[in-house]
């Protein structure tokens, strides 16, 4: 499946616009790239959690342990819970 993607970029001559089908893997890494002025190391270290594609610029297809949302940040919460209740004293 790819997705029809609108992107601005500078050259020589000024800004541009291109539209092109990519997948949504590179759509969403294009998206990254320009909102981080064309830095890979400004998107690997984004900081903008409010972004629905934050847990997938690098390429992931799932949430990274560290989001809040993800299977074991969860389960961390559960047993930290847990064992909150089950402590004796």
């Amino acid at each position: 499946m790819t997705v029809l993607h609108t992107f601005s970029y500078l050259d020589g001559s000024g800004p541009k616009t291109k539209t092109m089908n990519l997948t949504a893997r590179k759509a969403i890494r294009y998206h990254c790239l320009g909102c981080s002025a064309g830095s890979k190391q400004e998107v690997r270290n984004c900081s903008n959690l409010d972004c629905v594609l934050h847990p997938y610029r690098m390429g992931a297809n799932r949430k990274p342990e560290s989001h809040p949302d993800s299977k074991s940040a969860a389960k961390k919460r559960a047993i930290a819970q847990h064992k909150g209740q089950t402590k004796l004293g």
